[in-house]
């Protein structure tokens, strides 16, 4: 599944199963799958986010869960939201002319699958929310996705029409 995703897309989803073990709880959640989308500083999510004047630390700040339970030797599964979350980003990504998912797609899938839930109400707080984020996206250039994320999993594809 994750063949399509670049370095930094894959990079989130390890920093959200860190961020779920670092709570305490023994699942990968939405809050935990865009935390790990703005852990890297220059990430396409965080471009993202610059563009519409949000920094990316102050939005992950306002995400925060209260730690749970420790469960640290517990195996961690994707949260059904997640799931949905990760195989949106991928429909984004095609939808958007991009061969490669970012953690731009991801981070606005997130937000997309919850709109009103903790991610989605830390944008609206920092000012924006899914439809002006979503359209902030589309307005950037697919190809300047793949060159930031510069380690994609394989080659770039050529289109043969």
């Amino acid at each position: 599944m994750f063949d399509r995703f670049t370095e930094q897309a894959r990079t989130a989803i390890v920093l959200a199963q860190e961020e779920a073990q670092a709570d305490g709880v023994i699942a990968v959640e939405l809050t935990h799958l865009a935390l790990g989308c703005l852990s890297q500083p220059h990430s396409d999510a965080a471009r993202l986010l610059a563009t519409l004047d949000i920094a990316a630390a102050s939005l992950a700040d306002h995400s925060r869960r209260v730690p749970g339970i420790d469960q640290s030797s517990a195996t961690l599964r994707l949260a059904e939201p997640v799931k949905r979350a990760l195989e949106s980003s991928m429909r984004l990504a095609m939808t958007l002319g991009s061969t490669m998912v970012t953690s731009a797609h991801v981070l606005v899938s997130v937000v997309g699958v919850d709109p009103d839930g903790e991610v989605g109400g830390a944008l609206m707080r920092a000012g924006t929310d899914l439809t002006r984020l979503e359209l902030t996206l589309s307005q950037m250039r697919p190809q300047e996705f793949i060159e930031s994320g510069r380690q994609a999993a394989g080659p770039p594809q050529e289109d043969k029409a």
